[in-house]
């Protein structure tokens, strides 16, 4: 069973995936990462650093493989054209190989899979990145795998703005910051078109983040509580818990 959750930058989607995981571990069945569904729980532990995380899904850890496909091998060229340097050129080829690595694991997935940023994320990030509407409409079109349940965490792009101001740690690192208004205006325009395509298995689950008005906490555990009953549901009835896709890449 594959859970994804996506949402502009700033919009709580990190601290929305921890309450969640937290919730899916006191319910007794604890969710993997792609880090840990691919090395287990205990070295994951050991692993806390993005570096060693990003490495292990891009295949220069673990025996993974690193050689682009498909549509994957498309989304590279895409990256090419909406990055503005060598840099982000950079960035953006490493994300794509890591989302084709995620895929993978997704696929077989028997257990609980939380993904914070998958494809879609992928698809939300490239967009922004352009304003060209020949490429919007391609990233439309475009069928990456979905998983059983996508979560949308939904925030003001204004709201989005300050919080990550207050954090300091700014997305678009290549861009100009007098940008970064612009940018999120446009995540958040592209939500709908890059989700709207969703397949009747895949469940939308939208999450309204307004900040002190929202209580996560609560809203994380709703939902895990909801994805044991469909398991519990499933398992009576003889069916595998819940799949992580229908559709290839």
């Amino acid at each position: 069973m594959w859970v994804e959750i996506t949402g502009i930058p700033g919009s709580g989607k990190t601290t929305f995936s921890r309450q969640l995981r937290e919730a899916l571990i006191a319910s007794g069945s604890p969710p993997h990462s792609p880090v840990s569904a691919r090395v287990g729980h205990r070295l994951a532990r050991w692993l806390p650093w993005e570096t060693v995380h990003n490495r292990i899904l891009e295949g220069r850890l673990g025996g993974g493989s690193t050689e682009l496909t498909g549509i994957w091998h498309e989304l590279v060229g895409v990256a090419d054209v909406v990055a503005v340097s060598a840099s982000e050129r950079r960035r953006l080829r490493r994300a794509v190989l890591r989302q084709q690595q995620i895929a993978a694991i997704a696929a077989p997935a028997a257990t609980r899979l939380l993904v914070d940023e998958g494809p879609r994320q992928l698809l939300l990030s490239l967009w922004t990145r352009t304003c060209s509407t020949r490429i919007h409409r391609h990233l439309e079109r475009l069928q990456l795998p979905w998983p059983r349940y996508l979560v949308i965490v939904e925030c003001d792009p204004r709201r989005a703005y300050e919080r990550l101001l207050v954090r300091g740690a700014l997305p678009y690192p290549d861009r100009p910051k007098d940008t970064l208004p612009s940018l999120l205006d446009s995540a958040t325009r592209a939500l709908r078109p890059l989700t709207a395509a969703a397949p009747p298995s895949v469940e939308l689950v939208l999450v309204r983040n307004d900040g002190g008005r929202t209580d996560l906490n609560r809203l994380a555990v709703d939902f895990a509580n909801r994805i044991t009953e469909e398991e519990l549901r499933s398992s009576s009835h003889g069916a595998p818990s819940l799949h992580g896709q229908e559709q290839a890449a």
